[in-house]
């Protein structure tokens, strides 16, 4: 059985839901369509309120990524409503992975990640039209890569659902940080 932490291309489907006021996706084994698990947003009464009046990178994330057995992997989470705040990544037991600080004043995606005490650990950027983001380190080696991949026109016109191809390189122990990255591109970038 294949295991989403351990998998070095994870296809992520994002589910076509106009009235559910939440965020869902599939993640699956790019290579041989195997279900590997699920990332749902959570969302209070308020957020929901929220998304019908201001722009989704101002809002508040809280989102679980399950594996296919239903536990929870990871933990993304942003608190208030500020694109200035940080977004964390933790693991199943509540320690902090990495934080993610994305920036609006550049031209394309661009989110700086650290970890806990702030140091960098590398950055994820992209073009202005947002097909390909690079996740690279901190001597610009590529840790991952982010392909934002079309569903049709007539989804892309109507929807905000994306599909992401994302590709880990190097190390296992960067899967739980580039797929991190790729739902916080989505989130942050794709989603307003």
């Amino acid at each position: 059985m294949a295991d989403l932490m351990n998998t070095r291309k994870i296809r992520i489907h994002e589910h076509i839901g106009m009235t559910s006021l939440h965020e869902e996706y599939d993640l699956c084994d790019a290579e041989n369509h195997i279900r590997l698990g699920t990332a749902k947003e959570e969302v209070s009464l308020g957020q929901k309120v929220g998304k019908f009046f201001l722009d989704r990178s101002m809002l508040g994330i809280r989102m679980e990524v399950r594996n296919s057995g239903g536990n929870v992997a990871m933990t993304i989470e942003r608190e208030g409503c500020s694109w200035r705040n940080a977004i964390n990544v933790k693991d199943s037991e509540g320690k902090l992975i990495c934080r993610m600080h994305p920036t609006c004043l550049s031209m394309g995606a661009r989110i700086e990640v650290t970890d806990a005490a702030g140091s960098s650990l590398g950055r994820i950027s992209g073009g202005c039209y947002g097909s390909l983001y690079q996740f690279t380190g901190l001597g610009g080696e590529l840790i991952g890569k982010i392909e934002h991949l079309s569903r049709g026109i007539m989804t892309d016109l109507f929807t905000s659902a994306d599909d992401y191809l994302v590709e880990i390189v190097g190390s296992e122990s960067r899967v739980p940080m580039v797929l991190a990255g790729a739902l916080c591109v989505d989130l942050v970038y794709h989603e307003a």
